[in-house]
């Protein structure tokens, strides 16, 4: 989870999405040490935190962009983050398995994966187990 404003991986601020690649992989290492391999959660903007609009093609270049290089950092310490699909009273940037599998096709990268929560499922998706074939076998 992304804790706080000044980390958020949308932000238009440099400085916020360079804060947001610094914890992330803080979160890698610790999960490395642990001797762990995955990371899940809502990993692109901090709960509760809205935009007061959709998401913008700026937002999912810049979320891009910092998972991209979280991704190179988590690939080397064999670490895999699972991005969450949250429902939209608490988030955003991705709600629905149908969104998160868009991300992640968007995102492309083989250390940041999807992960299926069935309580936001349950809250935003028409039928919730059906839904969970749009994330695939990965």
């Amino acid at each position: 989870m992304i804790p706080t404003v000044d980390k958020n991986p949308l932000s238009k601020d440099a400085a916020a999405r360079k804060a947001a690649i610094d914890y992330l992989k803080y979160c890698v290492d610790c999960t490395a040490a642990l001797g762990a391999n995955c990371i899940g959660g809502p990993v692109f903007q901090p709960l509760g935190h809205f935009s007061g609009k959709s998401p913008t093609d700026a937002e999912r270049a810049r979320a891009r962009s910092v998972h991209r290089k979280v991704g190179d950092y988590a690939q080397k310490q064999g670490v895999r983050i699972a991005v969450e699909a949250v429902n939209r009273f608490e988030i955003y940037f991705v709600n629905t398995m149908q969104g998160l599998a868009d991300y992640l096709d968007f995102v492309d990268h083989p250390a940041i994966c999807g992960m299926y929560d069935t309580f936001h499922a349950n809250i935003e998706e028409r039928d919730p187990v059906a839904a969970i074939g749009h994330l695939g076998a990965t």
